[in-house]
């Protein structure tokens, strides 16, 4: 997201915002002569109307009015009360007019703070004690046609019953057309709350970026009703995400159907992983057949690990999952690497549950993989190796890797060479010698370091290192150790036996 200023146009005026809550519309504007450095600012009075009035305005005028029982005091807007609220009193011409009055009035009241504005209060979410959702700005009746149509579910608004999947109805694209014509699609609350909370979801954006308030500038500047529900803070988005997942009708509970369903044994995989802020979280993947037999994988759930990493604990955590989605008859294998706290893990579940035995425990392949490859690259002793180079200092690593033949000299000449500018530059330019002479192919203007004695990076540094080869043999040839430099990597040169 882009961190650049919102810069305004300068000279232009701002335009009066009309009243879009019942407490900015309790008293009169208070104007002011616009200007470049000045905005009309709406002035909320702390006179109230009389109980007495009140009581009467609160009186069903007429017949065009959904008759139900409101309760006043439960009535709320943005969250607040509106001690001021009550029924609209039809226009002249409403009354005596031979038109039918909107259907949406079927359904609800019309109300008003000032005898001016007009709100439309929702019978069944009021009548439910939804009392957060049930007040609409009526200067258009849009987003109300839209409230009846798909919360409501009522078929004289166009509803029509579509599937259930979720993922689905995250990606559907609802259409109003029969209603509104050629008039814009209706904005709702509801809806863009969980479109915006997959769109943040789908994209993997941070909280931070999604509420950042460029982002907030660029829909309120091109949408219409939309700043009354976009999400300020990171906190408020932390909400809404959790309430798509854990609520009674979240995704949680759809992918339990959904497991449940499986036309294969559910096969768990798991790991733990430490976050930047130290946080340690035991990642839960399931892996089994749908309905139709095609192959899904889905996260179960992304715990907290409080504590030692212990098998008993693990095992703790991971039975909440397990028991949440009630999947234990149904478990087939687990895939985990070798430390041995996961066969304590898998032995305390075997305990628990009748249906998981030690059997059920596989290894990973890749980790029997990286072990053979570590040997094979530095011999034995790789633990005591890599004891060694935590609790060493920089100077003190350069001396351990050096020692572990040739692949442990490019090692360190490629973290020397990628820690100065300088360096990089200076290679620069010998790569770019070698390629017009001919002497090396590929044109790469860096050398790539090993992430320690992890062998997948190794085998990237290797690789990089020999399509550079002749560009690094000239560094070597025209180096001259400064004693400003530190390390002198003359000492890690690599020879043609290398």
């Amino acid at each position: 997201m882009s961190s650049r200023p919102f810069f305004k146009p300068h000279g232009r005026l701002e335009k009066t915002t009309p009243p879009r809550t019942p407490s900015e519309s309790l008293g009169p504007a208070q104007s002011s002569t616009p200007s470049s450095s000045t905005s009309t600012q709406t002035h909320v009075p702390n006179d109230k109307p009389s109980p007495s009035t009140l009581s009467d305005e609160r009186s069903v005028p007429d017949a065009s009015q959904c008759p139900f029982p409101i309760d006043w005091d439960k009535i709320r807007y943005n969250r607040k009360p509106v001690p001021s609220i009550r029924y609209r009193q039809p226009h002249k011409r409403a009354i005596n007019s031979k038109s039918q009055p909107s259907a949406i009035y079927r359904h609800g009241a019309q109300l008003t703070t000032d005898g001016n504005n007009k709100f439309w209060l929702c019978k069944y979410c009021h009548s439910s004690g939804h009392h957060d959702a049930a007040l609409f700005a009526s200067e258009s009746t849009t987003s109300i046609i839209y409230h009846l149509k798909q919360q409501h579910r009522l078929e004289e608004f166009g509803y029509k019953a579509t599937g259930s999947d979720p993922f689905s109805i995250a990606k559907r694209t609802t259409s109003l057309t029969p209603y509104l014509g050629s008039r814009r699609a209706v904005f709702n609350d509801l809806k863009f709350k969980d479109d915006f909370t997959d769109w943040v979801i789908d994209l993997d954006l941070t909280f931070r970026q999604a509420t950042h308030q460029r982002t907030n500038e660029i829909f309120i500047n091109y949408l219409e009703d939309i700043d009354k529900i976009l999400p300020r803070s990171p906190y408020t988005l932390s909400s809404w995400v959790k309430e798509k997942w854990l609520g009674d009708s979240g995704r949680r509970v759809w992918l339990r159907e959904k497991l449940h369903s499986a036309k294969s044994k559910v096969h768990i995989s798991m790991d733990a992983w430490t976050s930047e802020e130290g946080t340690n979280y035991l990642a839960v993947v399931a892996h089994f057949l749908d309905e139709r037999h095609k192959l899904q994988t889905a996260l179960l759930d992304l715990p907290p690990l409080k504590g030692p990493h212990s098998g008993e604990n693990i095992a703790k955590v991971l039975s909440t999952v397990i028991d949440f989605y009630d999947i234990s008859p149904i478990i087939g294998f687990f895939m985990m690497d070798n430390a041995t706290s996961n066969d304590v893990c898998i032995q305390e579940l075997a305990e628990q549950y009748p249906t998981i035995r030690r059997e059920n425990r596989l290894r990973c392949v890749g980790h029997m993989l990286n072990l053979i490859v570590k040997a094979l690259l530095f011999g034995k002793g790789v633990s005591k190796l890599e004891k060694q180079l935590r609790a060493a200092s920089d100077d003190e690593r350069f001396e351990i890797w050096r020692k572990q033949s040739c692949v442990g000299k490019l090692h360190n000449f490629c973290v020397w060479i990628n820690r100065s500018d300088q360096r990089r530059e200076r290679l620069k330019q010998y790569i770019l010698r070698a390629y017009d002479e001919g002497s090396i192919e590929h044109l790469y203007t860096r050398v790539l370091a090993d992430g320690g004695i992890r062998w997948n990076s190794v085998y990237s540094m290797i690789e990089r290192a020999l399509k550079l080869r002749h560009a690094i043999d000239l560094f070597f040839l025209n180096y001259r150790h400064i004693g400003a430099e530190g390390y002198d990597i003359s000492q890690d040169i690599l020879t043609a036996q290398d």
